[in-house]
C-alpha cells in the first residue's frame, strides 16, 4: 500500500448498518462490473476487466478499508471471482449476495423453499465460504415482499448460513413495504443526486425502524460521469440535468463523481454507498471522494434544484439498450 492509499484508508469512516449493528465502510464495493459487462462504455464496447485487474480491484478495496462487498447470483462470474480471489481474506469483509426473486412471486411455498435453498447453496459454493453476512431478495416487488411465508422460508432454508436478511428493491412503494415487513434488516435502494425519491420519506422511515440502508446507482450507471456524453438522444433530459449538475463543480464533468458520492453520504441515514469499479483507479477515486466529507448546506440546496421531469428516466432499467 502506498502512503497515499494508507492515508485514504485511515479516513474512510464506518457507519452502523441499522439493527444489524454491522460497522460498514461508507463506501462498499459493488461487484457487478467484475462479473459481467455493465454500465456506459467509454468506447462503445462493454467488457469486464481482465482477471489480473479484477484481482487488484478486490485486494485494493480491502487494503483501502472497504469492508463490504455486494454481489449477486445474477452478476455473472462475480461470486466465483470473489471466491477465488478473496478466500484467504474472508474474515476481513462483510459479504452480501442476493437470491433472484423478480420472477418468483407466483411460486408455491414449497417451490419458493426449493428456489431459496438452491440459490444459497450455489452462492456458498461459488463464493468458497461457509457463511454469508447478508442475503437480499433481489429486485423484490410488492407481491413478494407481502408474502407471509417469506421470513419463515428464509430462516429455515438459509438461516444456518446467513446472519441477516433484506431486500434489494426498485421504487418507493417496495422500499416502504420492505421496511415495514419486520424481517428486513436492511434495504438496498437506488439513490443519487438526481434520483432523490428516497428523501421524501423512505430514509426517515428506515431510520425510525432501524433498518440498514445501502445506496446503489449513486453514479446512475455512469451517467454522473464524463460518460454521460455517450447517452442516446432518448435520454437527453438526463443529459441536460447532468450538464446542469456539472456547472456546480469547478472541474465540470470530471468533478461530478465526487459531488455524487458526497451528496449521498451527506445524509447520515444512508449507511453505505455502493461503488462499481472496472479499474483500481476507480476504487481509489471513490474512496478519496468519501474521505472528503459531506457537502455544505448551500451545495446540497443547489443540487436539489436540478430535476428530471420524467422520473421513469431515472431508472436505468427503463433506458434503451
Amino acid at each position: 500500500m502506498t502512503p497515499e492509499q494508507s492515508s485514504m484508508a485511515t479516513r474512510l469512516h464506518r457507519r452502523r448498518l441499522g439493527r444489524t449493528r454491522l460497522q460498514v465502510s461508507e463506501i462498499s464495493l459493488g461487484c457487478v462490473e467484475i462479473g459481467l459487462p455493465y454500465g456506459i462504455s467509454a468506447d462503445g464496447v462493454l467488457k469486464r476487466p481482465a482477471e489480473e485487474e479484477t484481482e487488484r480491484i478486490l485486494h485494493t478495496a480491502l487494503d483501502l478499508g472497504v469492508n463490504h462487498l455486494d454481489t449477486a447470483r445474477a452478476y455473472g462470474e462475480s461470486e466465483a471471482i470473489i471466491g477465488r480471489v478473496l478466500k484467504a481474506r474472508r474474515d476481513e469483509f462483510i459479504l452480501t449476495t442476493k437470491i433472484p426473486v423478480h420472477k418468483q412471486a407466483g411460486l408455491s411455498t414449497a417451490e419458493l423453499r426449493k428456489h431459496c435453498r438452491s440459490s444459497i447453496e450455489t452462492s456458498l459454493a461459488a463464493l468458497q465460504t461457509d457463511r454469508i453476512d447478508i442475503v437480499l431478495l433481489h429486485t423484490s416487488g410488492p407481491e413478494m415482499l407481502r408474502r407471509r411465508d417469506v421470513p419463515k422460508t428464509l430462516g429455515e432454508e438459509c438461516g444456518r448460513f446467513v446472519r441477516f436478511f433484506g431486500a434489494s428493491v426498485y421504487g418507493m412503494e417496495s422500499a416502504r413495504i420492505a421496511i415495514d415487513s419486520g424481517w428486513c434488516d436492511c434495504v438496498q435502494i437506488a439513490y443519487s443526486m438526481l434520483d432523490r425519491g428516497p428523501e421524501a420519506d423512505v430514509l426517515e422511515h428506515a431510520r425510525k425502524k432501524d433498518v440498514g440502508v445501502v445506496a446503489r446507482s449513486v453514479l446512475l450507471k455512469g451517467a454522473l460521469t464524463r460518460r454521460c456524453e455517450k447517452l442516446p438522444d432518448e435520454l437527453k433530459a438526463v443529459r441536460a440535468a447532468v450538464a446542469e449538475a456539472a456547472q456546480l463543480s469547478p472541474e465540470g464533468l470530471d468533478g461530478l463523481p465526487v459531488l455524487a458520492y458526497r451528496y449521498v453520504l451527506s445524509d447520515a441515514r444512508v449507511h453505505t454507498a455502493l461503488v462499481g469499479a472496472s479499474s483500481v483507479a476507480e476504487v481509489e477515486q471513490a474512496v478519496r471522494f468519501a474521505s472528503t466529507g459531506p457537502l455544505g448546506r448551500h451545495e446540497i440546496d443547489e443540487i436539489r434544484r436540478i430535476r428530471v421531469k420524467d422520473e421513469k428516466l431515472l431508472n436505468p432499467g427503463n433506458w434503451p439498450s
